[in-house]
């Protein structure tokens, strides 16, 4: 039986669920194409959003832009899903040597005094965390329960006839002038946001993704206290009843969906030092984030093919950026606005 629809869209990750959501809500038609069997990061990822980057002490790009937007999206979707997504948080920063130096003298001015707080000793615990060089707060972060945010969309999308679930074949689709075809169904445009599945898109190989690998832990920890997220090279972050998301790694090599010792080890052995107390492991889980060479997502028009669009490229910050990326996609799909330039696929084209 042939379908018909205005968007086509590949993909039921963060990116592609956050999309149908805003299409919804406009009473724009789409069908949603997803693969039950294709892993996703999304459902494996901790949902951290951190508003500075610890290895520069710089901002996370475009900051209050995506900030603003991500709190905008994650609120709509609580009062529509009637459930909590987004937890803000402050991230306790365990201070390596000469770190509080550079701290210190950054958050006493703009825009790092409202995210910075240097002298923070009142909060911190010795019976649990070791600190010799001291700890920093850093305000307006927090962290999504993306999983969760994921699975209540794709039951919504189920039970309002708006989801395939089946493999995607690119060999399938046919770009014709007037629209674009997929098997039995007839769209007037495709977007694809098949997250790390995007390397074996033909139409989009032109763009140079770099697909790492990141390994976290569930771990229990008994007595420990749950006020804030710790980062020191990596970060712990609470879910709730003393259980705790370690994480990450990063591997460009291995891109199996395969848990390594190697990477547990390195948790732990991170983890053992500053945690005193003892923990347990709960779980070891893997996702594969779609980075791009250049560290800037892809929001935009394939620069031949009209009909065809890409969500993608939103490695560990997707948290952070995909509600804003959606909101530029769909002001160019619906709303013919120009695209950013930073975020366009043809920055990588070479005619």
């Amino acid at each position: 039986m042939s379908q018909t629809t205005d968007t086509l869209i590949i993909g039921q990750g963060i990116a592609g669920s956050l999309l149908a959501m805003q299409l919804n809500r406009m009473k724009h038609d789409f069908l949603v194409v997803d693969s039950p069997d294709q892993p996703k990061s999304s459902l494996v990822a901790a949902g951290l959003i951190n508003p500075v980057i610890f290895r520069y002490l710089t901002l996370s790009w475009e900051l209050e832009r995506n900030l603003q937007a991500a709190k905008g999206s994650y609120a709509e979707l609580s009062r529509f899903f009637k459930t909590k997504f987004f937890h803000p948080q402050p991230i306790l920063r365990i201070f390596g040597v000469n770190e509080y130096e550079l701290w210190k003298r950054k958050s006493a001015s703009p825009p790092f005094d409202t995210l910075l707080q240097p002298d923070t000793f009142e909060i911190f615990f010795d019976h649990y965390l070791a600190a010799p060089f001291g700890v920093g707060l850093v305000h307006k972060g927090g962290w999504l329960q993306m999983a969760e945010l994921v699975k209540q969309i794709h039951a919504f999308l189920i039970q309002n006839n708006r989801l395939i679930q089946e493999d995607f074949e690119h060999k399938a689709v046919v770009v014709k002038e007037d629209g674009i075809q997929y098997k039995t169904i007839e769209a007037r445009q495709i977007v694809f946001c098949e997250g790390a599945a995007a390397l074996s898109n033909p139409y989009f190989d032109f763009i140079p993704f770099r697909p790492v690998k990141g390994e976290l832990l569930t771990v229990k920890i008994p007595g420990m206290t749950d006020d804030h997220i710790i980062n020191k090279d990596i970060y712990l972050l609470p879910v709730g009843d003393e259980m705790f998301r370690c994480g990450s790694t990063f591997d460009w090599d291995d891109l199996s969906y395969q848990p390594t010792y190697k990477a547990r080890a390195f948790l732990e052995e991170k983890l053992r030092e500053f945690l005193r107390l003892p923990y347990e492991v709960i779980h070891h889980q893997v996702g594969i984030r779609p980075a791009i060479a250049d560290r800037r997502p892809v929001c935009g028009q394939h620069p031949v093919h009209n009909r065809l669009w890409i969500l993608n490229g939103l490695g560990a910050k997707a948290a952070l950026l995909t509600p804003f990326l959606v909101n530029e996609l769909v002001a160019q799909l619906v709303e013919h606005k120009s695209p950013d330039a930073a975020i366009d696929p043809v920055r990588f084209w070479k005619a």
